[in-house]
């Protein structure tokens, strides 16, 4: 088996679990999942570590994770720290690098997503352990980046290849780490045709904010399920990045209006009552 091929297969294992674990609710399944997408993950990392910079994208792809199965990878974070900790203890350097190099690699692809006090003493865990055996993992981390470049270049290929929300996923990848590919005009034109946004701003708007993408994503799936896979507009679903944050600002500003016009009148009757 190639290693294109058994990427291929990884991938396609992920996704069947990812299915898995948004129906599941029965604990001794969902036990019994865990253990099963952690040594998927276990799979994963080590073929991020051999793989082209175009696999590494094919794998942030796929990885673009916010349900049970980053919390999952999380915990494998965990238990390769841990394993980490009981390999020193026994003396076995080679162990410890090789789990040290995982490490890297899940923290990398968790992508600070969650903030967790599990997550920060799985991460104090193996950078000290990495500090004690000079270990550089800034230095790993960067020969592992993937460009934005590669990331466009992935989103054109899946387009081509009618995976929309694989390319939607790869060029708003590319976006959140190069603004300045808004400024591209074959970015542009594709960032349109992926969101069916008639606007440049609005389209480039929807792949660039992470939150956004995969709200826009899930309508996008909701709707192909539904058999209805007609254009998805995010200013006809949902509200925009921009329309967010000026709502939730209003929204305090009003509470800070009436808190203080509260205060103003309990004052006023207060000195009355005097």
């Amino acid at each position: 088996m190639s290693a294109q091929t058994d990427l291929s297969t990884l991938l396609q294992h992920l996704r069947k679990l990812r299915h898995e674990a948004t129906d599941q609710r029965e604990p001794k399944a969902m036990t019994r999942l865990e253990k099963e997408v952690v040594q998927l993950y276990d799979q994963l990392v080590g073929a991020y570590l051999k793989a082209t910079e175009t696999e590494r994208a094919v794998i942030w792809v796929n990885l673009e994770l916010r349900d049970r199965l980053l919390t999952m990878l999380v915990r494998y974070l965990e238990n390769v720290s841990q394993q980490a900790l009981k390999a020193n203890e026994k003396d076995n350097k080679a162990l410890v690098r090789d789990l040290l190099r995982r490490a890297v690699v899940a923290d990398l692809l968790i992508d600070s997503r969650l903030q967790t006090e599990a997550l920060k003493l799985a991460q104090r865990h193996y950078l000290n352990l990495a500090y004690d055996y000079r270990f550089d993992t800034d230095a790993l981390s960067e020969s592992l980046h993937v460009s934005a470049a590669t990331f466009v270049q992935l989103a054109w290929q899946y387009q081509r290849e009618q995976y929309r929300v694989y390319a939607v996923r790869a060029l708003g990848r590319a976006l959140q780490q190069n603004r300045d590919l808004e400024d591209d005009p074959e970015v542009i034109a594709l960032a349109m045709e992926l969101t069916d946004e008639a606007e440049e701003r609005d389209a480039l708007r929807t792949l660039a904010d992470s939150y956004v993408r995969e709200e826009f994503i899930r309508v996008l799936m909701s709707k192909a399920v539904s058999g209805k896979p007609e254009a998805v507009s995010l200013r006809r679903t949902f509200m925009s990045a921009d329309h967010r944050r000026f709502f939730m600002t209003s929204l305090v500003a009003f509470a800070i209006i009436g808190l203080g016009i509260f205060i103003f009148l309990a004052l006023i009757v207060m000195a009355q009552g005097k």
